[in-house]
């Protein structure tokens, strides 16, 4: 073989190396961005899971005409839990706007008292507490949820929290 031949020959050689190079890179880049991506799909089920179970304790209190005592401050603590999770870690319900989570009528306020207080008491935390306030007071009685206290559990009170935590 001549010096030329033998020289192209090389040089197709080093394209070959270096194409395989690039190659193996792209396909770890590609392995890596399949993992992230098969992480993302997981993690986005199990919120599609959360939500569900959420919309259905949703509707089963909504068919039961607020349903029981349980199930009430079941949902507003998971309300405040996914308003906590896009604040700094807190969120809180006056009796006004736990009224309006689960659509009752403003004459229930007495409701409300009696489910904040159920809520206090189902949640084995420091998380969560009933604050109450005289009604001379310029800030009414609340739910409150500070996550920095304490996690919320998946359940309490044999009710499920779907969106809670441990």
């Amino acid at each position: 073989m001549s010096n030329d031949r033998l020289d192209e020959l090389e040089a197709k050689l080093d394209a070959v190396v270096a194409k395989n190079g690039y190659l193996e890179e792209r396909v770890a880049e590609l392995e890596a961005q399949r993992q992230e991506t098969e992480s993302e799909v997981a993690s986005l089920r199990q919120r599609i899971g959360t939500l569900e179970e959420s919309t259905a304790l949703l509707e089963q209190i909504e068919s039961n005409d607020a349903g029981t005592p349980a199930e009430r401050a079941a949902l507003l603590v998971q309300t405040l839990y996914r308003r906590a999770q896009t604040t700094d870690g807190t969120a809180s319900l006056d009796v006004e706007a736990a009224l309006d989570v689960l659509r009752l009528d403003r004459d229930k306020r007495t409701l409300m008292y009696h489910t904040f207080e159920r809520a206090d008491a189902m949640i084995d935390s420091d998380a969560v507490r009933y604050r109450q306030e005289s009604r001379s007071s310029a800030k009414n009685s609340r739910l409150i949820l500070d996550l920095s206290r304490g996690d919320v559990p998946k359940q309490a009170a044999g009710v499920e929290l779907a969106a809670g935590g441990d």
